[in-house]
Formats: C-alpha cells, structure tokens, sequence
C-alpha cells in the first residue's frame, strides 16, 4: 500500500467520534496532505468527498477551496467542473454549494458552467451568498456574449444591480446592446 492509499482509507475509516466536529482536525490534515501529492487518484478521491452529501460539510468545503485554485491537469478540468456543476444542481447545503460556486469559476469552460451560474445568479429566491459566489464565477469568466447577457438581465434585479452595473463598466461594456 502506497501513501495515497493509506491516506484515503485512513479518511474514510476515520470515525473518531459521534461528534463530527472531533473529527474535522484529522480529516483536514488527510486531506492537507493529499493536496500536496500529484497523483491521479486525488483528484478522484476529493471528487467522490465532493460528491458525497452525508460527508461532513467542512471536510467538503476543504477540498472545494483546494479545487479553486489548483491548476488542474487536462484530463482533470472536466471531471472537477462536473463534479462542482452536480454539488449546485443537487446539493442541497447552501454552504458547500457557496463554495462549489467559488471553484467552479476556475472551471467556467466546463459545458454547462456557465448556464448553472445564470440560473442561480437570477434566481431571487435563492441564497444571497449563493447568488453573489456564482456572481463572481460569472464575473471571472469575462466579457463576452452570454456574460454580457447575464449581466445587463441583473440591471433590473435591485439586489444585483449595483454590481452588474460595476462589471458591465469595468469591462466596458454598455448597459444595452
């Protein structure tokens, strides 16, 4: 048995308590020292704790926060946005989803990225903090038809105007076509 596999299943026989918070601290050591091993068992273990709703919500946001800013390699992008486009059409957890928001504006050129953005960016029921993470990853992806779209829709939205109002003039674009 390797590191990498001595380490996922000390994760996942990791129970040192009822309490799920006593197990935070070794979790996120686990998974600290995951982060610094290239190997592509990684990526697909921290996918699978991504995907997994009954995983405690702070080991999950952990690898989120891992996941925005690490440079994937290419057979890795698309997995990752996948994985982060599924944790916001079906995750419920309105935190992980903030932070799956977050990452996935690392992977806006994963088919469909920019689509989930938009429906929650608009969508004003939704969790404020959700909405304004999925306003950055929109912001992040940068000026073009479908941003621009989006951005000048939320001119009538009164919680998101100011901002999209902000970006449409940083990017130098005009409020109507």
């Amino acid at each position: 048995m390797d590191r990498v596999e001595e380490l996922i299943r000390l994760f996942e026989g990791e129970k040192l308590s009822e309490d799920p918070a006593a197990e935070y601290p070794e979790r996120i050591r686990i998974i600290e020292e995951l982060e610094e091993i290239q190997d592509p068992r990684v990526i697909s273990f921290f996918v699978d704790v991504v995907l997994n709703k009954d995983e405690y919500d702070l080991a999950r946001i952990e690898i989120l926060r891992i996941l925005r800013v690490r440079a994937p390699k290419e057979d890795e992008y698309g997995v990752i946005g996948r994985a982060l486009i599924r944790v916001l059409i079906e995750d419920t957890d309105n935190l992980v989803k903030n932070y799956a928001a977050m990452a996935l504006s690392s992977y806006m050129n994963t088919p469909g990225a920019l689509d989930v953005v938009k429906e929650i960016v608009l969508d004003v029921d939704a969790d404020r903090n959700l909405r304004y993470s999925a306003f950055g990853a929109l912001e992040e992806a940068g000026v073009g038809r479908f941003t621009t779209d989006v951005m000048r829709e939320l001119l009538k939205d009164d919680e998101m105007q100011d901002s999209a109002e902000s970006v449409l003039n940083e990017w130098g674009v005009p409020f109507k076509d």
